[in-house]
């Protein structure tokens, strides 16, 4: 029939989408011509359907409406006019697109037209072309879905040639969490137009599968379309020099400076720029047409609107190289063609039509309905079994539990069975909302994986500053930035460990749902004879809010409000997850194995009436009554109990956690604490007795299950955090960023790393033991013992005395005493209050007994000179053993921790060596030797060293490729810096400044480096952030590493210093407009400086040692009376400077 005017809906679907038009038209001037492009579409759309609809009727081209009372005809196949529409506007507007270019080639500014640009755009609208006519040809002939996959092919051809021609790019960036398996890039080579055609084959078949309702397939389309608008706004404009932007007002357009995503090339402005040519008028056009298809409908798009629109989401996406985001913004589509693949592939009956059912009483719609003519197969009921307890679909049952209907799989369906039935424009407004609400994860998604934050909202525009908020917020958005891609490392390099989470979680379900084994029972067997509880004491939801809810929101405050550690928080929360997993799999796996009736056996089964015992063997479930298939499996699943071991499981974890954030085993016997950390098990024992007091388990089945939920709970703990007696219990274990690939670790300042000796030397994987030898020759015998992987189990200290008794002492104590001195030596203030600060009193008792031995103990440390006789003794024999008593080794880790900090691998036990105290003179003690072994590693090297240097500190140099790094430390030391080439590894150089030796490490700034900074975080003093000042391109890039480097754990605490290099270029930034200015976790400072003139690096150098002199030797300040000989040759000294290059 034709076209008739009917009721027409609400004008404010539109509004929304018009509302964008003004403001982008009054924010881009380069923008002004796809705008038009727009309004001109959509005037010209609304115009021309309904008269072209009449033609279309003419031709028998309607069909019915099936969900209205009376099926009534309707105009189809109306897609080809917003089509035919837009394609004339691309032919029409071809010489405005390019008319810039024309413009420059007349006038011989330009030497050469950009052909290939001109080439790929009219292939582009040739292809929209193709799909256009090859959809029509469709509607005419309504082609069976399985033959149109390969039409969308077709129309790519054209496409596809050009931009194998013009030699485009085949390359595919991954995203951040997969590069530690991939890689950042991935060559497809020919894959990669394989890729592309089967994109476009996607957006077209996905856009026509979810549709049956009134304006949902051009409405997913104006969405989808608009989500490419907006990603496509957050990349421009382009750079200011070409003058895109207007003089924009805060309110409307601030957030655009330089797009939101961080500065844009000229290359990706104008692909952005060719989507948004498209796209634009493709909205305007569709706007038109859902005005005329919107409930209720007067015409239908057709299959030529989908072939049409998903081939412009196709050329965008494959053109303007942002596919991946644009899979993005389908995830609807995405979802109903996954849902689908079963009655797709035709594992569950697929009818023709598979919209919902229209109820004519209600006037609302359900879901429709697919039978089965035989019983489905296992693998194909357990998913729909699943889908159905996630409430995605309705499945009907026979008496005896297998499927005999679902509905159809499909969004619309699955829509209708999660909320309920409602009318036909309700659901095609959910529907539109759900579209949205994944457009906006999908942004929520993209912008989290990216490496450049939103921090450029505070960018000049002509010479001015246009605020969002105040500069604080600005900064505040690139350190958050720079933490969530830190967050994203910490989370990608667990994430088989989430992966394995999942799938035991997803194999609980499965493994539920199998029937597994019944046992035969005694149907006068008292034990299962009780009364059924139809209301438990603790049912599965208030088991989830005990052992679930609860202890997730008290580790999630824990770990980020308390101990303020993501690092606590991501392992607390893995942990407890994979507790879970564990547990709760393994407990339903022996329940369906062991079949083992409950004590409400008999109240559940319903014998018939009469029966008895076989007369050989006992009864089966054969002889019930019951006709809830679920409740009588359930009878047969009693041991072990799941409330029990899931209970003990996730309250014991809890525990444990909370036992080493408060570590109970600290050896003071705070009872408080211990009641606290108990409690949970409190609660978990009560949840199992409730099980038998609801005859639900036997006593044994409740044991069975709180052993193993303990086993699974005390496991789970220590994968992430250390035993309970160690003193540092309540810190988790280290992350673990170092790829798998690596098959060393670089060498770091550890002790477990290679001694500072051999950092010239070309790295070796390290040994499985760390095995060593020393000799230290006094002038009367020798000590000679070995140690094993440092100083750990070196427990106590025997003195043998000139009258022949033995004195042990603890290891720790003699440390202590010998930081005694050390104290007294600087005079940084009286023993008695230092100690009181940090030990309880029965420590200080067994301390002052121990003092007058103290020297003896450390007595081979050589700065010192502690006074001899103390005692009587000879000092012949002082020998060191390991008693492995964990107890005293807890407490030697908490002393050395407490007082040294992060000098705590310079003065430790292993220094208890055997020397008389009268060998301590200088001349002794320059006669004096070491030998050792090639496998001896840092520790023994550092030991050495500390003979002759009393004070050291360690920088740590890093900044991106190209900064100065090395140049600096040339210039620095006087070396020639004329032919400096880029560092590949990380050199080393130490050398003497204000009284305190500088150990310094460079370290390469390339992108393939910079993962490998971790591996140099150890024990660093201060870091030395080196910025190219005149390289304005890549500030960006430099605030995010730096901000990222400074979330790091093992960095906190270290002085920053920031030297803003190459000042003597014209143009250089200066250090106030590096917006680096907004450090709150560190102290810093920017020094603005010339590696070439050498201007400014004394002055930066001497900051960062006084402060970390302050922070690290209690000084007020370092010797700056003394002239610049400190530093060699550029600053007129001679001290000698050692250097490792790797």
């Amino acid at each position: 029939m034709p076209y008739r005017a009917g009721i027409y809906p609400s004008r404010s679907v539109l509004l929304l989408p018009l509302s964008v038009i003004p403001v982008v038209a009054y924010s881009y001037n380069v923008l002004m011509p796809p705008v038009i492009m727009a309004i001109v579409a959509f005037c010209s759309t609304v115009t021309l359907i309904p008269l072209s609809s009449q033609h279309l009727v003419r031709a028998g081209l309607r069909g019915r409406d099936l969900l209205k009372p009376y099926k009534q005809l309707v105009p189809e196949s109306l897609g080809i006019v917003p089509a035919c529409v837009l394609i004339v506007l691309l032919f029409v507007f071809t010489p405005v697109s390019f008319a810039q270019h024309l413009k420059t080639y007349a006038s011989n500014l330009q030497p050469q037209f950009p052909h290939n640009k001109l080439s790929t755009y009219l292939s582009a609208v040739l292809s929209l072309q193709t799909a256009t006519l090859l959809g029509f040809l469709d509607d005419l002939f309504d082609i069976r879905w399985r033959y149109k996959l390969p039409i969308p092919l077709i129309a790519s051809i054209p496409m596809l040639v050009v931009y194998f021609a013009e030699g485009g790019i085949t390359d595919v960036v991954i995203p951040i969490p997969l590069r530690q398996y991939f890689g950042k890039v991935v060559h497809l080579g020919p894959l990669y137009y394989i890729y592309m055609a089967m994109l476009s084959t996607f957006c077209t078949n996905s856009i026509n599968i979810l549709a049956g309702i009134n304006g949902i397939e051009v409405g997913q389309a104006i969405v989808i379309a608009m989500s490419v608008v907006v990603n496509d706004l957050l990349h421009l404009p382009l750079p200011l020099s070409d003058r895109v932007l207007q003089h924009l007002p805060a309110w409307v357009g601030a957030w655009a400076m330089n797009g939101l995503v961080g500065p844009t090339t000229v290359e990706q402005a104008e692909r952005h720029l060719f989507s948004l040519y498209f796209m634009l008028p493709l909205i305007g056009a569709s706007l038109a047409l859902l005005y005329h298809n919107w409930y209720p409908a007067r015409v239908f798009p057709g299959d030529t609107f989908c072939y049409f629109a998903g081939m412009a989401f196709a050329i965008v996406g494959v053109l303007a190289h942002f596919s991946k985001t644009l899979l993005l913004f389908f995830i609807p589509q995405i979802f109903n063609f996954v849902f689908s693949t079963p009655q797709l592939f035709g594992l569950v009956p697929c009818p023709r039509h598979r919209v919902p059912r229209y109820i004519h009483a209600s006037n609302k719609l359900e879901p429709s309905v697919a039978l089965f003519e035989r019983e489905p197969l296992f693998f194909v009921s357990l998913p729909l079994k699943i889908l159905s307890a996630l409430n995605l679909v309705q499945l009907e049952k026979d008496g005896e539990g297998r499927v005999r209907s679902t509905t159809n799989l499909t969004l619309l369906n699955a829509l209708l069975c999660f909320f309920g039935s409602m009318d036909e424009r309700t659901l095609a407004i959910v529907t539109l909302a759900v579209q949205v609400a994944c457009s906006a994860a999908a942004f929520g998604t993209s912008l989290t994986i990216t490496k450049i934050p939103p921090a450029s909202i505070c960018a000049p525009i002509r010479g001015q500053r246009v605020w969002v908020g105040d500069y604080t917020r600005c900064a505040a958005l690139t350190r958050d930035a720079a933490m969530v891609t830190s967050k994203w490392k910490l989370a990608a390099s667990y994430g088989s460990d989430w992966i394995i989470c999942a799938v035991l979680l997803g194999l609980l379900y499965l493994i539920n749902n199998v029937h597994g084994y019944w046992r035969e029972f005694d149907v006068n067997d008292t034990a299962i004879r009780h009364t059924h509880a139809v209301d438990e004491r603790v049912p599965m939801t208030l088991l989830g809010v005990i052992i679930g809810l609860v202890p997730i929101i008290c580790l999630c405050v824990l770990s980020t409000q308390w101990y303020r550690s993501y690092t606590d928080l991501h392992h607390s929360l893995l942990g407890f997850l994979l507790t879970a997993a564990l547990t709760i799999s393994t407990t339903t796996a022996v329940k369906v194995l062991a079949g083992r009736p409950r004590p409400d056996l008999i109240d559940r089964c319903r014998p018939a009436a009469g029966s008895v015992n076989a007369d050989v063997g006992l009864s089966t479930a054969a002889i019930c009554t019951q006709t809830d298939f679920d409740l009588l499996q359930d009878g047969f699943r009693s041991f072990p109990s799941g409330h029990s071991s899931s209970s003990f499981a996730l309250l014991g974890y809890f525990s444990f956690y909370l036992a080493g954030k408060m570590q109970v085993f600290d050896t003071k016997g705070h009872t408080i604490k211990s009641w606290i950390c108990w409690t949970p098990w409190i609660g978990a024992v009560l949840i199992a007795v409730s099980r038998t007091m609801d005859y639900r388990h036997h006593p044994t089945d409740v044991i069975a299950g709180a052993v193993i939920g303990t086993f699974f709970a005390y496991v789970c703990y220590r994968q992430y955090y250390p035993h309970l007696g160690q003193a540092l219990s309540h810190k988790p274990h280290n992350s673990r960023f170092i790829e798998a690939k690596d098959a060393y670790r670089l060498p770091t300042h550890q002790t477990e790393g290679y001694g500072l000796d051999r950092m010239s030397q070309e790295p070796q994987p390290p040994q499985q033991t760390h095995n060593a030898t020393h000799t230290y020759e006094g002038d009367q015998g020798a000590h000679r013992g070995g140690y094993q992987g440092g100083y750990q189990g070196m427990d106590e200290v025997h003195l043998n005395g000139a009258n022949g008794k033995t004195a042990t002492y603890d290891a720790g104590l003699c440390a202590l005493g010998f930081l005694i001195h050390v104290v007294c030596q600087v005079q940084f203030q009286p023993i008695e209050i230092l100690l009181q600060c940090v030990y309880p009193a029965e420590l200080l008792a067994q301390l002052y007994a121990l003092l007058p031995n103290a020297s003896y103990c450390l007595a081979a440390y050589p700065p010192l000179n502690p006074p001899t006789g103390l005692l009587g003794l000879t000092g012949d024999d002082i020998t060191v053993t390991r008693e492995g008593d964990e107890e005293r080794e807890r407490g030697n880790a908490m002393i050395l921790d407490s007082l040294l900090s992060s000098k705590a691998d310079l003065i430790l036990p292993s220094l208890f060596v055997h020397l008389r105290p009268s060998a301590l003179s200088m001349g002794e003690r320059d006669a004096t030797t070491y030998t050792q072994s090639d496998s001896t590693q840092g520790l023994l090297t550092i030991i050495r060293k500390q003979r002759y240097k009393s004070r050291e500190m360690r920088f740590l140099f890093l900044g991106l490729d190209n900064a100065g790094k090395t140049t600096i430390m040339k210039r620095v030391n006087g070396e020639d810096i004329r032919s400096i080439s880029p560092t590949l590894g990380f050199n080393i150089k130490t050398f003497v400044h204000r009284g305190y030796t500088l150990n310094v490490w460079d370290v390469g700034g390339q992108r393939t480096l910079r993962p490998y900074w971790r591996n140099y975080f150890e024990q660093n003093d201060a870091i030395v952030w080196v910025v190219d000042s005149s390289d304005r391109m890549r500030m960006e890039d430099c605030r995010v590493e730096l901000f990222d480097l400074l979330s790091e754990d093992r960095l906190a605490g270290a002085t920053v210093l920031i030297f803003a290099n190459k000042q003597d270029i014209s143009g250089a930034m200066t250090p106030q407009t590096l917006q680096l200015d907004t450090i709150k976790s560190h102290t810093w400072k920017i020094q603005s400086c010339s590696a070439v003139t050498g201007e400014n690096l004394l002055q930066g150098l001497d900051w960062a040692v006084a402060d970390c002199s302050k922070r690290l030797y209690y000084s007020s300040q370092p010797d700056f009376s003394s002239t610049n000989k400190d530093l060699p040759k550029l600053f007129g000294g001679d001290d000698e400077v050692k250097e490792d290059v790797a």
